[in-house]
């Protein structure tokens, strides 16, 4: 009786240690590797992606964030490309307005040279309003979208 329960605790103990060893293997690991890499997105690394060629119970979860992390990728460029390209449409205009000024201060002008620039910072002008308004409402387009 003592050795039948001595070898079914030996069977129980190997038996709960390989089940240990595979959960490890098929759920423990694809899950950590899931949680490292939703951290790596969370912190704006969406360069690394997970590895979908593992058969796994994870693959589903494994694919959506891949697609997630291209997508804010995607997003993060044209982010970029527009803050980049805003900064270079409102900085033309408002050198333009600058360096006429300074030369309107010179007060070396003729009366039509000043009306010819003063039409140019019009014009200018309206080019910066333009701007903002367009930049208005592409944030209420995009936020209704939302």
């Amino acid at each position: 009786m003592l050795l039948t329960t001595v070898i079914f605790g030996i069977t129980a103990i190997i038996f709960g240690s390989i089940f240990a060893v595979i959960s490890s293997i098929f759920f423990v690991k694809p899950m950590g590797e899931v949680v490292d890499g939703i951290g790596r997105l969370a912190s704006g690394d969406y360069s690394n992606k997970l590895n979908e060629d593992r058969k796994s119970f994870m693959r589903p979860v494994v694919s959506s964030i891949n697609k997630l992390s291209l997508e804010l990728e995607k997003n993060e460029l044209v982010n970029s490309d527009f803050i980049n390209n805003f900064s270079h449409e409102m900085k033309t205009p408002i050198n333009s307005i600058n360096g006429l000024i300074s030369l309107m201060k010179k007060g070396n002008l003729t009366k039509a040279k000043q009306v010819e620039y003063l039409n140019i910072i019009e014009e200018e002008v309206h080019r910066l309003s333009d701007i903002t308004s367009n930049v208005l409402t592409l944030s209420r387009l995009e936020n209704q979208s939302i």
